[in-house]
């Protein structure tokens, strides 16, 4: 018999079951002989090493299944979870918090308005709406007929002007106040940005490269009378970068601040029309405003973003920012106070997980949940700076912002921050309602789910691997393939997003058959055939094969306490000191019932002890129809096997007789030498490792001895 190495890692168990004994080998023959010693009769240098215990204060789930009872550490887990889940639900109320019914109505109905909503054309007569514009004659038609969404002067009907507004109800839908005034920005290219080929410099003298930085023009231009015709920068209009379909502009431009009153806002743009405000340098225009509504204490802005490609026509784009930048409610005051309990639990966190480290040492670093640990904490820092940030960003501009009536308010600085704010604190409540599967760990099933993921973590890891290189593939094939006329392959990140719709359905076929007849239906099953029927299969494949194997190692192992099992008990604890014994009594009688082990696990038991495996054991209950899993009386079973053992009896058997009788036992009798041969080289190579260990340890003694004497 060979001897087993023990794992360093045991000594939690060793730790847990309180036992102060070690196995010490005799000398003598070449059996392997055991027998229990106390530590102190143990030389220092062979005594096992204890796990080192923490303060109570500083003890996590981590820390203390190295060395707590089962029940001890239990119910640690249980006290850390339930301080978790108040940790989760401040977060989660933080977040949504930010968030309102009002605030996505608002955003619907300006939507509607200024996007949706359809007029009609005075060049060609069609109806579109905003984003169906494709011409600059189609732009500038779109400013006449946004202007009249701008200015509510007059109730029910501009054009009547029979009921005029009071100056105090004067706002988009009568309730949402401009601030300040519509902003409209264009950004150029310069007319030597791209190199014109010499084959055609005859035919284009200028050239308009995409828009950029370094081809961004900042000359002034037309007549040059005012601030449409002359540069200002990002600085000077206190504005941010806008990211559209093509690509990201700068704050700066040539910009125009509308009037006040409808009829100057008209003679302005007819202005721009008639000097030629937008030509073959513009890259982009866009139409920018803030509304507050009071009732609902809430900011509205809009960004209306024409996109001019190099290429010709206008790509329509829109963004949208709604946040609340005032504190009024007792609400909003409340979520102020569960940010400071935020604040200290963050603090709380990183003092255990610095504890945890000091601890494990580098060790700390090879835990999953460790790595999911800093994460969190991370993310809660650069929440909280955000906080701050935008904090004092609305207390410096809100007000003045709020003044401002003559010229454009930019909000982009009080949106950018309260956006990036809610966007992490959104982050943060993704990854900490992941940790919430780290004390799912109830009952038994829970127990094998998580095995089954741990285990199955390094074969999907490696597997993702081919299953990724396949999957980009197909998107860098579609998007050479189909990109230049499809708008799901225009780019290769638009192909990947594109593939990974298929799997809701999300797949428009006839376009890609429509560019080509042959390669598009090759290309779509060969991606059907390869991701889904194969790899996808292959991912199913490998949790299934884990769970089953996972399964089998739990079931040969005795059933250990779960957070479940502590969690009734102090259920029941409580029905009892409440006077309500009679239920526990009800409760407990199933238990009872099921402690005395049922003849299913003795013959379990058995079939095992005589080195059946768990799958022949499942054809065993399979062939005399014996449920494995379900509880059945002694009579029962004695029935099945009868009832089984006399419709056998009664069917024709085919015994092998004469010679092939005697063939059929030579071939088992060789078989059978065959297996004795390779168990006798087996106890012949243990006998060699066994004489090396001897020997190994009779020169460490030498060594030893002679160093006591000098």
């Amino acid at each position: 018999m060979a001897k087993k190495k023990k794992d360093p890692q045991s000594d939690d168990e060793a730790g847990t079951s309180g036992e102060a004994s070690v196995r010490k080998r005799k000398k003598g023959d070449q059996n392997e002989d055991f027998e229990m010693v106390d530590k102190d009769e143990v030389p220092d240098e062979n005594k096992p090493t204890e796990p080192k215990k923490a303060p109570k204060i500083f003890t996590t789930r981590e820390i203390g299944k190295r060395y707590l009872p089962r029940e001890e550490y239990l119910a640690l887990c249980i006290r850390e979870m339930l301080i978790y889940l108040v940790f989760m639900f401040i977060v989660a109320l933080l977040a949504a918090g930010h968030r309102s019914k009002s605030e996505y109505y608002l955003s619907r109905v300006m939507t509607k308005l200024f996007v949706e909503t359809k007029f009609q054309t005075l060049t060609t007569s069609e109806i579109i709406s905003y984003n169906d514009i494709n011409t600059l004659e189609q732009t500038w038609e779109y400013f006449d007929y946004y202007l009249i969404n701008t200015y509510w002067d007059y109730w029910y009907s501009y054009t009547e002007r029979i009921y005029p507004v009071l100056d105090e109800d004067k706002g988009i839908f009568y309730e949402n106040k401009l601030m300040g005034r519509p902003r409209l920005r264009q950004l150029r290219v310069r007319n030597d940005s791209c190199t014109v080929p010499e084959d055609f410099r005859l035919m284009f003298a200028n050239c308009y490269a995409e828009y950029s930085s370094s081809s961004e023009s900042r000359e002034t231009y037309g007549p040059g009378n005012s601030s449409a015709w002359s540069f200002k920068s990002a600085s000077d209009l206190k504005s941010l970068p806008i990211t559209g379909e093509i690509s990201t502009y700068g704050g700066g431009g040539y910009y125009l601040d509308f009037p006040d009153t409808m009829e100057a806002s008209n003679n302005t743009i007819r202005e721009l029309f008639q000097n030629l405000w937008l030509d073959r340098g513009s890259r982009a225009l866009i139409l920018q405003f803030t509304t507050y509504n009071t009732n609902e204490n809430i900011f509205f802005t809009l960004q209306l973003l024409l996109e001019l490609p190099p290429t010709g026509g206008v790509l329509p784009y829109y963004k949208i920012h709604v946040g609340k930048y005032l504190r009024r409610d007792l609400w909003d005051f409340v979520l102020l106070g569960f940010t400071g309990l935020f604040a200290l639990f963050v603090i709380m966190y990183t003092v255990e997980e610095i504890y945890e480290f000091l601890y494990f040492k580098w060790y700390y670093l090879s835990s999953f949940w460790n790595f999911l640990d800093l994460v969190i904490l991370i993310l809660s820092y650069i929440t909280l700076g955000y906080f701050v940030y935008s904090f004092m960003v609305i207390s410096d501009e809100i007000p003045h912002l709020i003044k401002t009536t003559s010229t454009h308010a930019c909000f982009d600085n009080v949106n950018n921050a309260l956006n990036s704010y809610v966007t992490y604190l959104a982050i943060l409540f993704f990854f900490a309602a992941i940790k919430v599967l780290k004390y799912m760990n109830f009952n038994h099933s829970m127990h094998q789910m998580q095995t089954t993921l741990s285990r199955a973590t390094k074969d999907i890891a490696c597997f993702s691997v081919i299953f990724f290189i396949v999957f980009i593939t197909f998107a860098q094939l579609g998007h050479l393939l189909f990109g230049s006329q499809v708008q799901d392959f225009r780019s290769f990140v638009t192909s990947v997003f594109a593939l990974l719709r298929t799997a809701v359905g999300d797949f428009d076929y006839h376009k890609i058959e429509n560019v080509n007849h042959f390669l598009g239906p090759l290309y779509f099953f060969a991606y059907i055939f390869f991701i889904y029927f194969i790899l996808v299969n292959m991912f199913l494949a490998i949790i299934i094969d884990t769970y089953s194997e996972v399964r089998t190692s739990i079931r040969d192992q005795t059933k250990e306490l779960h957070t479940g099992d502590i969690i009734g008990q102090w259920f029941r604890n409580l029905l009892k000191s409440c006077g309500c014994g009679r239920l526990v009594a009800k409760y407990n009688e199933p238990q009872t019932a099921g402690t005395e082990p049922s003849p299913t696990e003795d013959i379990q038991n058995l079939l095992r002890r005589c080195g059946f495996t768990e799958m022949e054991i499942d054809l065993f209950f399979a062939k005399f129809d014996i449920p494995r899993d379900k509880a059945i009386s002694q009579e029962e079973m004695r029935n099945k096997l009868l009832t089984n053992l006399q419709s056998d009896a009664g069917k024709p058997q085919v015994i092998p007789e004469g010679q092939e009788r005697d063939e059929l036992g030579e071939t088992l009798m060789a078989r059978i030498r065959v297996l004795e041969d390779n168990i006798t080289e087996v106890n012949y190579k243990i006998d060699l490792i066994d004489n090396k260990i001897d020997a190994i340890q009779q020169i460490r003694s030498r060594k030893r001895t002679a160093q006591a004497d000098t």
